[in-house]
């Protein structure tokens, strides 16, 4: 019955990267699916030409699949059954607004959404620090993958690992849940209306709990919480999770 009221995590569509044809401008991140939801959409990511190497592109197409494997495929046991979907959204948010958002951005037209490992604004080491990774001024829809990025972020699947917790790590330690970040920001992705309202997993369960849960339909960090928390109970510990204690307060780093 846990499968009922958990987001369960599958792998979706996602292959290898393949080099296209050198006449064009993207490189595929994905083989395209054959379900695109309506014609003339973009079913799969690209990574801008050769701006990544080899050992870049093959570290790059399998930890963003990492971030669709968070995604839900249930609907009607998360209408019924409350698990862990209050400890994030409260009572009163329903159910299918988180799976809807999910099965957005896994099934819904990719767009222009796009990845390069080319430093284009100097922001990797710069006026934010040494980072993982930023939006480009210039191309909204373009997310830097910075070096810092292959070093720092652990595989999704090392979640519960080494003692760590969800609520110690932060909701942005792993490849998958990084990547989810930066999709989440997107309106193309999402639909638009998602922010960073709240940072920690302390900061998430309280909002849930107050007079403002409302908002946690709209809070990347909570969604993010919550397609973790999940993921650890479903796959990874399966029944318990590797949740911790949410009353300490640990920043979700960049």
């Amino acid at each position: 019955m846990l499968a009922l009221c958990l987001l369960l995590p599958v792998l979706a569509l996602a292959q290898p990267v393949s080099v296209s044809d050198a006449s064009d401008d993207l490189l595929s991140a994905f083989e395209p699916n054959t379900t695109a939801w309506s014609a003339g959409a973009r079913d799969s990511y690209s990574v801008w030409g050769s701006s990544c190497n080899t050992t870049q592109l093959v570290k790059v197409s399998p930890r963003l699949s990492s971030s669709l494997r968070m995604r839900g495929t249930t609907s009607g046991g998360l209408a019924t059954i409350p698990c862990n979907f209050q400890r994030w959204f409260g009572t009163t948010n329903h159910p299918n607004q988180i799976q809807g958002l999910f099965d957005r951005i896994v099934a819904g037209d990719k767009g222009n959404i796009s990845f390069t490992c080319d430093d284009l604004d100097s922001e990797c080491n710069g006026q934010y620090g040494v980072i993982p990774g930023y939006f480009s001024p210039s191309t909204p829809e373009l997310t830097v993958v910075c070096p810092t990025f292959f070093l720092s972020k652990n595989p999704l699947d090392q979640l519960c690992t080494r003692g760590q917790t969800i609520s110690s790590q932060g909701s942005e330690s792993t490849d998958g849940s990084w990547f989810l970040h930066r999709l989440l920001h997107l309106p193309t992705a999402t639909g638009g209306g998602l922010s960073d309202v709240v940072d920690t997993s302390h900061e998430a369960v309280e909002l849930a709990r107050g007079v403002n849960a409302s908002q946690t339909v709209k809070s990347i960090h909570s969604i993010q919480y919550y397609a973790l928390d999940v993921y650890a109970a479903d796959l990874l510990l399966p029944g318990e999770g590797c949740l911790g204690d949410t009353s300490v307060e640990v920043s979700s780093s960049e």
